[in-house]
């Protein structure tokens, strides 16, 4: 029986005495599938299952989590565009975040394995390429969201370090500046991590500043390129996110005066961009 076969018996079947982890290695060997049923609804999906569930030992979350992060699948072939090692790379991503939420509940993991996922989850971030969202014939790649779920989980962990906040930000500021126009509600995805960094300690000032950040690096970009394609691209990709951080800070009822910042940041471009 292939792979596909066996993983489909097991979730007909939902029988939690299956040992699923007999297929384990190969289900890893396979995370990055083309085949989006494979992929998708099917390993990751059992993935899931298996640590909701509690079906798998520690020394297999071990497993999971390290092989995740390494340089064959997290990282694997990094730099890419247009291919399908996107898709490995990006469901590592997904399959270390399920192991790092699981986690934060119980810390049954070495810490130093917590704290390089932690490491890791901002390098990929900040190195990913691929950009793309929904890959026609292949299903979602969809990898800075996929890349910010695995932030979020990283973060949202007892084991993060305060002195990260900073880098956080930094990683998520450099996706609205790749080469990419976000369709597929990425600037949403990203605002988790935001909100997990809250939690963690982020103050109102250093959001603020985030925010100022962001508004003159776009700034530098008009002045050199003017009205510009790469500034057009950058202008949405950095204000929509602006945009959905004004809109979660308020469902919070906090942060007010970081959203007065925004609205003002968002005043500022339209008047310069329309002349208005």
């Amino acid at each position: 029986m292939d792979l596909k076969s066996r993983l489909q018996d097991f979730k007909k079947n939902d029988d939690e005495g299956n040992d699923y982890e007999i297929v384990m290695d190969e289900m890893i060997e396979n995370i990055g599938h083309p085949d989006p049923e494979l992929r998708d609804q099917l390993i990751y999906t059992t993935f899931y299952w298996w640590v909701e569930k509690d079906l798998l030992s520690v020394n297999s979350l071990r497993k999971l989590l390290s092989v995740s992060l390494d340089d064959s699948h997290l990282f694997y072939k990094i730099g890419e565009r247009s291919t399908d090692t996107v898709f490995t790379r990006s469901f590592s991503s997904l399959a270390a975040a399920l192991v790092l939420r699981k986690d934060a509940e119980n810390q049954r993991l070495p810490k130093e394995l917590i704290l390089e996922g932690i490491d890791k989850s901002i390098q990929y971030l900040q190195e990913e390429r691929d950009t793309r969202g929904y890959v026609q014939g292949k299903g979602w790649a969809h990898s800075i969201a996929h890349g910010a779920d695995l932030l979020a989980a990283s973060i949202r962990h007892p084991y993060f370090p305060s002195e990260k906040i900073a880098a956080c930000l930094e990683a998520v500021k450099s996706c609205c500046e790749k080469e990419a126009i976000y369709m597929d509600d990425e600037d949403e995805r990203l605002i988790f991590v935001i909100e997990a960094l809250l939690q963690k300690g982020l103050t109102q000032q250093q959001l603020m500043e985030w925010v100022h950040s962001m508004h003159d690096h776009l700034k530098k970009q008009f002045e050199e390129t003017g009205y510009s394609v790469p500034f057009f691209k950058k202008k949405k990709n950095f204000l929509d996110l602006l945009k959905s951080l004004y809109f979660r800070l308020g469902y919070s009822q906090k942060s007010k005066e970081v959203q007065k910042e925004i609205s003002m940041v968002l005043e500022q471009w339209h008047k310069t961009i329309y002349r208005i």
